[in-house]
């Protein structure tokens, strides 16, 4: 049987390559790379499983602001296996909106967003990826 998925992501999102994220950690203290971001959620990549159905307070340090939010994760699976070490990607949904600072970081960023809004998954940010 034959399934077409479509594109399920529906907001304006930004590599984390074009922000400037200096930091970004799950409370208590758990480090996440930030894959994407955007108003509304971020992909991320950490060492520790994220529970879907969970809610995480995510605090994302930006160049000149910094954003602390609650979120639900929406999904979180294996992205690479190594010998000594599991990385997992996870979706993460605010509660609140959180436009002013998104718009703060892209005007901040490195790289314009494309009149789409869409990018594609970015390289290794806090955490190495071995996938190529």
């Amino acid at each position: 049987m034959d399934v077409t998925v479509g594109e399920r992501r529906t907001e304006r999102r930004v590599a984390a390559s074009a922000l400037r994220i200096e930091r970004a950690t799950l409370r208590p203290g758990c480090l996440v790379a930030v894959i994407d971001l955007s108003a509304n959620g971020a992909q991320v990549q950490s060492e520790r499983p994220l529970r879907p159905g969970g809610q995480v307070h995510v605090r994302l340090a930006g160049h000149n602001a910094t954003l602390t939010v609650t979120a639900q994760v929406v999904r979180c699976s294996i992205w690479t296996l190594h010998t000594d070490s599991v990385i997992y990607r996870g979706a993460l949904r605010f509660d609140e909106d959180c436009t002013a600072f998104w718009d703060e970081q892209v005007r901040m960023g490195d790289a314009p967003v494309p009149a789409d809004g869409l990018v594609g998954v970015c390289g290794p940010f806090l955490l190495s990826d071995s996938r190529s």
